[in-house]
């Protein structure tokens, strides 16, 4: 084992848990562990083609962010991003610090799973990502009332799907 070999190997042990987790969350398991293949590639080649030193977590991340987007765009899923729709942040939702432990939680998981992934998408862009709609809309090429119009129709969704857990009010 060379030592870019294992400096690939220790990147990946260290980063892959994070690109996992943010691509799954927004394309769902089986997508997000298609983009999370597709990030460790583009470092892997990086690192055969010399360029390893500028591999790094941020990079990682920056990567795995693309490959989102593209992700979302072809598919046809443009108007994925239409959280960003509203300036007013009014509605967003702060997460709290244990979060991964919130009762909570696999309850929003599995309504978010049921949602369509461009709903799914806009509702993370806006209330986890914090983007406003017309920083969407300008992502995604489209107007800022198209983007608002998706995100209502994402919000009737989730409410469709989520069912609180008993204890929860």
């Amino acid at each position: 084992m060379t030592l870019r070999d294992s400096e690939f190997e220790r990147l990946y042990r260290e980063n892959l848990p994070t690109v996992y987790r943010y691509a799954t969350t927004r394309l769902g398991r089986v997508e997000g562990e298609d983009v999370t293949a597709e990030v460790f590639h583009a470092a892997a080649v990086a690192f055969r083609d010399g360029a390893g030193a500028t591999v790094t977590a941020a990079w990682l991340m920056s990567v795995t962010r693309n490959k989102v987007i593209d992700y979302w765009r072809k598919a046809g899923r443009r108007k994925a991003k239409d959280h960003l729709i509203r300036p007013d942040r009014s509605d967003m939702v702060t997460l709290p610090a244990d979060w991964h432990h919130d009762e909570r939680r696999p309850a929003v998981l599995a309504a978010l799973d049921q949602c369509s992934p461009r709903h799914r998408a806009v509702l993370i862009l806006h209330y986890v990502d914090g983007m406003p709609a017309p920083q969407i809309a300008e992502s995604l090429g489209a107007t800022t009332a198209s983007v608002e119009s998706l995100l209502a129709r994402a919000r009737r969704a989730f409410r469709e799907h989520y069912q609180p857990p008993e204890d929860t009010p």
